[in-house]
C-alpha cells in the first residue's frame, strides 16, 4: 500500500511538472534563482556569481519568449529588482575589497617616497635651490627682453 501511494505521488508530481506551462515555469525558474541567492549569496565565489549571472540570463531569455498579464509582470519585475540588488550589493563588495588593496599599495608607494626624499634632503634642497636660481636668470631675462622691445616702440 505505501509503494502504490509512493508512486501514485510521483506520478502526480511528474505530471504536474510534465503539464506545466512553459511561461509559468520560466517565472518558477527566476523565482528559484532568487531563492537560491537569498539563502546562499553570502557563501559564494567569483565563479559561483558569474554561473548565476548565466543562469540568470537564460532564464531572462526564457520570460522573454512569452506574454504575461500585468499583474505576472509586476511579479517578475519584483523578482528582478531582488536579482540586481543582490548583483549590486555583490559588485560594490568588490569595489570596496579593490580600493582596500589600493590603498595598501598607495599607503606603500607613499611611504617609499618620503622616505627617499627625507633621506636625500640635502640633494632635494640643492635641486630646489639651482631651478630656483636659473628661474630667477630666466625672469630676469624675460624682463630684458620686454624692455628691449618697449624701447623699439617709444
Amino acid at each position: 500500500m505505501k509503494n502504490i501511494t509512493l508512486y501514485l505521488m510521483l506520478f502526480c508530481t511528474m505530471a504536474l511538472i510534465c503539464c506545466t506551462k512553459p511561461d509559468v515555469k520560466a517565472v518558477q525558474n527566476l523565482e528559484d534563482l532568487i531563492t537560491e541567492i537569498e539563502n546562499n549569496s553570502q557563501s559564494y565565489t567569483d565563479n559561483d556569481w558569474e554561473n548565476i549571472l548565466e543562469r540568470y540570463s537564460t532564464i531572462d531569455e526564457q520570460i522573454q519568449q512569452y506574454q504575461y498579464t500585468e499583474e505576472e509582470y509586476e511579479h517578475i519585475n519584483q523578482l528582478k529588482g531582488k536579482y540586481l540588488a543582490y548583483i549590486a550589493k555583490h559588485s560594490i563588495n568588490n569595489f570596496g575589497d579593490e580600493l582596500m588593496e589600493v590603498g595598501k599599495v598607495l599607503k606603500s608607494t607613499v611611504e617609499g617616497f618620503v622616505e627617499t626624499i627625507s633621506e636625500n634632503k640635502d640633494t632635494m634642497n640643492s635641486v630646489i635651490n639651482k631651478l630656483s636660481e636659473e628661474y630667477d636668470d630666466i625672469i630676469d631675462d624675460i624682463s630684458d627682453s620686454y624692455d628691449s622691445i618697449s624701447q623699439m616702440f617709444e
